[in-house]
């Protein structure tokens, strides 16, 4: 894909006056605005409804992790966003009082087109199955407002330092009508202007620190915060009756010309028909495959926190805190047109181990059923827990050590929610997945030798393996509109085809050389095989080593120094190709840690 990038400009302005003594005013305002698209290299975009068209399109082999032929949909990237916001200080001896407010607004268009409407995937080579796409599209999103009006105060009693405050917030978002448009696999009728409901939201947020002996040696501090999902034009991106939409159906190469043929209505297996609309949602691209409960409401946070900060000796202290989150009004996706009624529950031996797996088939007369509801659902349950230790000293003759550990986890329970789709409920306790605290350790310090003014550094740090796989449904789900099809997230599976069937060596009670899901009604069906959000990669360890050393000459100071990074050419890895089990990449390292960068600089001043 080639990056165009006609226009892209920031700007801001700012106020500040100093009104007495006490008083502090300020007031500003700025802009972000971009121009970008992505498009396919020269000769690659042909003209809708020719033979080059139908041809050129993205193919990929999910098993090889390849992808040839062309890129991606073409897009087009045009976000604008502004924002103006004031404040006022007023300190006394005993108080600092703020109050403050902010608003952003903007508009979010873009435009999506592809060859074939398609791409084409593969397995291990061979024919799988189409992603259909209802381009070509236009968009556009607004932020009508997102309003904040906050108010806090810093207030000192003798040993004890409070801090409260409380914040409104008020957001807006609005889908901008938009003309008819037509592609292969969708037809979208015009619509105007839709305007999403108001947002209004209170958040109270409340701190204190104690200096528990009144000589500033040791301090406990305490929190508990409530923080909003960060929005902008997320929930109408998810609404949108044009938003870009994707089907994977099945896909059968009946003629061998590596060209995927088929328009909507055509007879699945039959000249010129290559691809399963049956499997194609009735709804798809007609307009967005996702309501929102008019009850919806806005997700949030719950933080708290707990700690204490000690002097063990002059120059040198330890810290130790707790933190506690807890995730509310999560939303949750639930195909209403499907109960549990509508699948066929199956076994699947896995390969791995040859432990039964039980998946769940959907009936045939229910596959192109898909009427999606977006709900706050109060049985989803995510938390988070960490604790944290630190050291920081500052020892005799200009040395500093500095450094901690931090171990934390975060769980998930959805076994309660109704989402029209048992096989999203496998591994919903993640408390019995032995999902462990990652923890990670860095110390790092700076020592200046007695001799020529040179100051030597370290750098060690060891960190906890990366998450692979796909991440349990996030908080701030509308920012990203993910988290909807993995809710619990996905580790090692196994892609299962309509033709997929055991080994000869097969484990556990399978049959060897029998389909593996008989009569499979969806193009794939992908097995978990190991519990979500539990494989990672191995433990990353890094040392990182500097050294500088400074000259004046007059007005001038040269400060030459040369850092060493990743001093012991570690290669830990920190992603892999696939998970799929089977694939020729399955578990194939696809990121390793920089090899030993040398670093030769000069920093001038004067």
């Amino acid at each position: 894909m080639l990056w165009n990038t006609p226009t892209f400009a920031t700007g801001s302005a700012k106020w500040t006056s100093t009104v007495s003594s006490r008083l502090l005013v300020e007031g500003g305002i700025s802009f972000n605005r971009e121009r970008y698209d992505n498009l396919y290299q020269g000769g690659i975009l042909a003209e809708r409804g020719t033979a080059d068209w139908y041809s050129r399109v993205r193919k990929s082999d999910n098993a090889l992790g390849t992808q040839w032929n062309a890129g991606s949909a073409q897009l087009g990237n045009y976000p604008d966003r502004y924002m103006a916001n004031a404040s006022a200080s007023y300190v006394t001896g005993s108080h600092n009082v703020k109050v403050g407010t902010s608003y952003w607004w903007g508009i979010y268009r873009r435009y999506n087109n592809a060859n074939g409407d398609l791409y084409q995937i593969y397995n291990n080579g061979a024919p799988l199955q189409v992603t259909a796409l209802n381009t070509p599209l236009e968009v556009q999103e607004n932020l009508d407002h997102n309003f904040g009006l906050y108010a806090q105060d810093s207030w000192r009693l003798n040993k004890l330092t409070l801090n409260v405050g409380l914040r409104f917030d008020s957001v807006q978002q609005r889908i901008v009508g938009q003309k008819s448009q037509v592609g292969r696999f969708a037809t979208s009728a015009a619509y105007g202007d839709i305007v999403l409901p108001t947002w209004n939201d209170i958040s109270p947020r409340v701190s204190a620190v104690y200096d528990v002996f009144g000589n500033g040696k040791t301090a406990v501090r305490f929190g508990y915060n409530k923080f909003m999902t960060a929005m902008t034009t997320g929930v109408a991106q998810l609404y949108n009756p044009t938003a870009l939409t994707t089907a994977n159906i099945a896909w059968t190469d009946l003629n061998g010309d590596d060209i995927a043929q088929g328009e909507r209505g055509c007879v699945y297996q039959t000249a010129g028909c290559e691809i399963n609309f049956g499997q194609l949602p009735a709804n798809f691209g007609v307009r967005a495959l996702a309501t929102a409960d008019p009850d919806l409401q806005r997700p949030y946070q719950l933080s708290s926190n707990l700690g204490i900060v000690h002097e063990l000796f002059p120059g040198i202290s330890v810290t130790a805190e707790w933190f506690h989150s807890d995730y509310k009004d999560l939303t949750v996706r639930q195909n209403v047109a499907r109960t549990d009624a509508s699948y066929n529950p199956v076994t699947v031996y896995s390969p791995l181990d040859g432990s039964a797996i039980t998946m769940y088939n959907v009936k045939s007369e229910f596959v192109s059923a898909v009427q999606n509801l977006d709900r706050t659902d109060k049985n989803a349950k995510r938390w988070y827990n960490a604790y944290e230790f630190n050291l920081n000293a500052r020892l005799p003759k200009g040395v500093r050590v500095f450094g901690g550990t931090t171990s934390e986890k975060t769980l998930m329970n959805i076994c309660n929610v109704n989402f029209g789709d048992p096989n999203l409920l496998l591994y919903c306790d993640q408390t019995k997945s032995d999902i462990p605290f990652l923890t990670q350790f860095k110390l790092a310090g700076t020592y200046p030798l007695p001799w020529y003014g040179i100051t030597l550094g370290a750098a060690f740090q060891s960190l906890p393996g990366f998450l692979l796989g796909t991440e349990s449904m996030q908080y701030g789900v509308f920012t990203a509109g993910t988290g909807f099809g993995q809710p619990n997230g996905q580790a090692d599976f196994w892609q299962v085809s309509r033709t997929t069937t055991y080994a000869a060596n097969c484990k556990g009670s399978c049959t060897p050389g029998a389909l593996v899901i008989p009569g499979l009604t969806t193009a794939t069906l992908n097995v978990p095989l190991t519990a979500p959000n539990s494989v990672y990669t191995p433990r990353t360890t890094q040392l990182d080593l500097s050294a500088s050393k400074s000259f004046n000459f007059g007005r001038f100071r040269l400060n030459p120094k040369m850092d060493i990074f990743n001093a012991l050419n570690s290669d830990d890895f920190q992603g892999v190709q696939t998970l799929q089990y089977g694939a020729a990449a399955y578990f194939r390292p696809s990121t390793i840690l920089q090899a030993r960068i040398i670093r030769v600089g000069v920093d001038m001043t004067w």
